[in-house]
């Protein structure tokens, strides 16, 4: 609640739901990760709430879509000019929320945190491979 309480004066200034700031924020900070796959893959998204904001994000111009010459088969998200400021409005209330849920740690503990989650995020990915496996069969 409180991560979504810091965006909410946001969300209504640019009439944006927290999943499309959310993709725009994704982008913005991981821009290797630039597919509606990559997005489903690394947030535990499902691909059609995904592919009916990333519609429409692109419809009102804050993504485009690309296909690069030597893969036209995978499309490449790319925020545009227009959503600069919201990028960056939105990278601002992140630091204010890691800056409330982290006050007080120690540098030694963040980096503790930051394994933790690293290895937890491992183990996750590990479950859903062997889930997907079981379900093929």
């Amino acid at each position: 609640h409180l991560y979504n309480s810091l965006f909410r004066s946001i969300l209504k200034k640019y009439q944006l739901s927290q999943l499309k700031m959310d993709i725009l924020l994704f982008l913005a900070n991981d821009p290797s990760s630039d597919t509606a796959d990559n997005i489903v893959e690394k947030c535990y998204l499902t691909k059609s709430n995904i592919s009916v904001s990333v519609d429409a994000l692109v419809l009102r111009g804050l993504l485009s879509r690309i296909r690069l010459d030597n893969n036209r088969k995978i499309i490449h998200l790319c925020p545009t000019n227009q959503a600069t400021p919201i990028i960056a409005e939105g990278c601002t209330v992140q630091k204010d929320f890691e800056q409330i849920i982290f006050k007080g740690f120690s540098d030694q503990e963040l980096k503790q945190f930051s394994h933790f989650m690293k290895c937890i995020n491992r183990n996750v990915d590990e479950a859903l491979a062997c889930s997907n496996l079981r379900s093929l069969e």
